[in-house]
C-alpha cells in the first residue's frame, strides 16, 4: 500500500477508507445512503495536512447533513474536498504492506518495547496518538505535497450509523482496528477493507442524554493479544484481538451517577489506565488502573479532594481540600480525566488534562 506523511487525524465522516497509488479518483459512489465522493482538487494538493467533516456530499448526491457552510455551491465543493481528506487520513494509516497475522501469529503483538520504538516501525499506529508522548506524527514519506494528488480511494466500510465519529483508527501487522459511536468496535483488513469481526457492547440508548457532545469514541488500545476500549456507560472492555470477542469485562464508575467514558484507553507496564466524563454533571474525577490480563483494579487516584470528613484516599488530597470552599465533595467536584493520556516511559511519569470544577463560579 502506498504510504503517506505528516499528522493524523481522526475521522468524522461516518465511514472509512483506504487510498493507494497512483490511480484516478472517481467520481462518485453511496452505499446504504451514505454518500462518498473523492475530488481530485489542485487547491489542497500542496498540502498533507488532514481535514474532516462530519458528512461528505457531492454535486447531485444528498448530504445526510445541510449545516456548516452558507450556500449550495460553496457546500458541496468544500464537502468535496472533506471527502477526500477523509479517505486520506486512513491511508496513512494503511501504509504497511503487511498482511494480518495467521493463526500461528499473535493479533496486535504490541508491547511496551514496540510502542517505545515506534518511529523505528512506521508503518504501524499501535497505540492512540500513535506514541506514548502522543506526537501523532507519521515519519513515513513516500506521499508528498508533490504526488498527493494521484490518490485515490481503494476500499471504504459504512460505520452504519450517522452518530459522532471521533476516533483514530489502530493500525498493528496489517489490521485496523476501530471503534464507532455507541463504543462499538469493528476490525478489517486493512489492505482489502474485509470486516474480521465486529463487537457491540450494547451500550443502553437511553444512557445518550448523559453525554455532552454525543456517544462519541476516541478509540482503542492494543497489548498482548487484546483491544481494550473504554464504553459510554462507563465500563472498561477486553477483547480478544483475532476474534473480537470479550475476554473481560468491568464496570469503572458508579452507574447510578451521570459519568460517561468517550476516551481512549492507554495501557502502561501491563495496566490499562482510563479516565471517564461529566464534571458539568457532578461527579468527582479519577483515573484508574486494571490488570491487562485480569480485569483486576491495581489503582485509583482522585484528581478533587471528596468529603472532609473522610480520610483522604491520597496525602496530597488534604493539601488540595485546603483550598476549596463551602459543600463540593455533594455535588462531586469535578476535575474529570476525559482527554488524552500521556507517559514518558523514562521519568514513568503520566500526564494528564483534567475538566472544569463543579460547582464554578
Amino acid at each position: 500500500m502506498a504510504e503517506i506523511s505528516r499528522r493524523t487525524l481522526s475521522s468524522a465522516t461516518g465511514a472509512i477508507g483506504a487510498t493507494i497509488l497512483p490511480t484516478a479518483l472517481p467520481s462518485g459512489s453511496t452505499d446504504k445512503g451514505v454518500p462518498i465522493y473523492a475530488a481530485r482538487s489542485e487547491e489542497y494538493a500542496a498540502t498533507t495536512s488532514v481535514v474532516t467533516s462530519s458528512s461528505a456530499t457531492a454535486p447531485n448526491l444528498a448530504p445526510r447533513t445541510t449545516h456548516l457552510f452558507f450556500n449550495r455551491e460553496e457546500r458541496a465543493r468544500r464537502l468535496c474536498h472533506c471527502a477526500f481528506f477523509s479517505i486520506v487520513v486512513l491511508a496513512s494509516l494503511l501504509a504497511s504492506p503487511a498482511k494480518p497475522a495467521d493463526a500461528a501469529e499473535p493479533a496486535a503483538n504490541v508491547d511496551a518495547a514496540r510502542i517505545t520504538a515506534a518511529d523505528r516501525d512506521p508503518a504501524n499506529w499501535m497505540t492512540y496518538a500513535r506514541t506514548y508522548n502522543e506526537q501523532r506524527f507519521s515519519p513515513l514519506n513516500r506521499i508528498t505535497a508533490d504526488n498527493v494528488k494521484q490518490l485515490g480511494l481503494a476500499w471504504y466500510a459504512d460505520l452504519d450509523t450517522n452518530r459522532g465519529q471521533e476516533a483514530t483508527p489502530l493500525v498493528i501487522d496489517g489490521v485496523l482496528y476501530v471503534s464507532t459511536a455507541w463504543s462499538m468496535v469493528k476490525a478489517y483488513n486493512a489492505k482489502t477493507g474485509s470486516l474480521l469481526w465486529s463487537y457491540d457492547p450494547e451500550v443502553p440508548r437511553a444512557l445518550g442524554v448523559r453525554g455532552c457532545c454525543d456517544v462519541v469514541s476516541r478509540g482503542v488500545a492494543a497489548w498482548k493479544g487484546k483491544i481494550f476500549v473504554a464504553t459510554f456507560d462507563g465500563r472498561l472492555i477486553a477483547l480478544d484481538a483475532r476474534t473480537g470477542k470479550p475476554v473481560w469485562n468491568v464496570m469503572t464508575v458508579d452507574p447510578d451517577k451521570p459519568y460517561t467514558i468517550t476516551q481512549a484507553p492507554r495501557v502502561i507496564k501491563g495496566r490499562v489506565v482510563i479516565g471517564n466524563s461529566g464534571s458539568e454533571y457532578g461527579v468527582r474525577g479519577y483515573i484508574s488502573a486494571y490488570d491487562a490480563e485480569t480485569g483486576k483494579l491495581d489503582w485509583r487516584s482522585y484528581t478533587v479532594p471528596g468529603d472532609p470528613s473522610q480520610p483522604p484516599e491520597q496525602p496530597i488530597l488534604a493539601e488540595a481540600a485546603k483550598t476549596w470552599r463551602g459543600d463540593w465533595w455533594t455535588r462531586g467536584g469535578g476535575g474529570v480525566v476525559w482527554e488524552s493520556l500521556s507517559y514518558d516511559p523514562e521519568l514513568n511519569l503520566l500526564y494528564f488534562g483534567v475538566g472544569n470544577g463543579n460547582e464554578w463560579n
